[in-house]
């Protein structure tokens, strides 16, 4: 009985060594799996963020061109200036409809479409300090 016993315990021994030994073969081969999956993924995605870092320095020239033009645009007009040549450029965008302006004889500037009578010609604006009744007209941006 003792040897049966003995006997019983070996082999449960070796099922057990051999399913241990089993089960790492199993883990290392879903590991090398999961390395090759996560290898791949991150491949494609810098791939992909290369690409896209590609398009943006071809894009960079040209954004610092129109930053320096807009910079020359507002440090030299002042808002007259501004009303009158920002029409072209925000209607080109297509930001928001706006009505090319009218311009009087001698084109000279924007005529603003609201009329004014002569008591508001001469009245101040509340909160806006001193300015001529053009200020007052045309819309705020």
């Amino acid at each position: 009985m003792i040897g049966e016993v003995c006997l019983n315990v070996e082999e449960e021994e070796s099922a057990i060594c051999s399913l241990f030994n089993s089960l790492q073969e199993k883990l290392a081969e879903r590991k090398k799996i999961l390395l090759k999956a996560a290898q791949s993924q991150h491949a494609e995605k810098e791939k992909a963020l290369k690409e896209q870092l590609s398009h943006l320095t071809a894009l960079l020239p040209t954004l610092q061109v129109h930053l320096v033009t807009c910079s020359a645009f507002l440090s030299s007009a002042n808002k007259f200036e501004f009303l009158d040549m920002g029409y072209a450029p925000v209607a080109a965008l297509g930001v928001f409809p706006l009505a090319v302006p009218q311009r009087d004889a001698a084109g000279l500037g924007v005529r603003p479409k609201a009329r004014l009578s002569p008591q508001r010609l001469h009245q101040g604006a509340p909160g806006r300090g001193e300015g001529n009744a053009l200020h007052r007209a045309l819309p705020q941006l």
